[in-house]
């Protein structure tokens, strides 16, 4: 079992939030951790009008893409456990089970052939207006099914998919992203 289902609080039918100590596996939890330190620490966040200048010397390649405001995100599947997906946090190991973005995502993966895995997503709302990280955790909190249809996820890294590690994958990107290009922000409730 990878997570602690007594600190998992119901928030509403099917969706619950254990808020810090939720991820049993230490192993999960590790590599997570590591990625938070040695990689996404690392990303930069500018305006479009600045990547130009920013990087008009640059040697290496240079990945630019959308950056949706909401809370990074690691989401573990694995289609033979019970718990078949999840989202969390690292360290702090806040878990979410049950968001009908998820669900979205597993029927996704699974759709593609993949069993298994662990992949870095932005958690973000989709809204008429711009959100920040603190209505995606007040609205993940609130429970209800308006806020939890809202919550939706970008995926952006792959750290492991059906057995292979794709953290050597840092100096070639291009393959990690031609891989995510196949999948697509989930969100809607079915």
């Amino acid at each position: 079992m990878k997570l602690d289902s007594a600190r998992l609080i119901p928030k509403s039918a099917g969706y619950s939030i254990a808020s810090s100590n939720g991820v049993l596996d230490a192993t999960l939890l590790s590599i997570a951790s590591e990625y938070r330190t040695n990689i996404s620490r690392k990303y930069i966040t500018l305006p479009l009008r600045e990547v130009a200048q920013k990087f008009v010397n640059a040697t290496n390649n240079v990945l630019v893409s959308t950056k949706e405001d909401g809370e990074a995100v690691f989401v573990y599947f694995d289609t033979s456990e019970e718990t078949k997906i999840f989202a969390f946090n690292a360290p702090s190991g806040r878990v979410r089970v049950g968001l009908p973005c998820l669900a979205s995502a597993l029927e996704q993966l699974q759709a593609a052939g993949h069993k298994k895995g662990l992949l870095v997503a932005e958690l973000f709302l989709r809204a008429e207006k711009r959100t920040t990280v603190g209505d995606v955790i007040t609205a993940s909190f609130r429970g209800n099914e308006k806020d939890q249809d809202a919550l939706s996820l970008a995926f952006y890294d792959i750290i492991m998919l059906d057995g292979i590690d794709w953290r050597k994958n840092g100096t070639d990107f291009a393959k990690t992203w031609a891989k995510l290009g196949t999948f697509k922000a989930t969100n809607a409730r079915r």
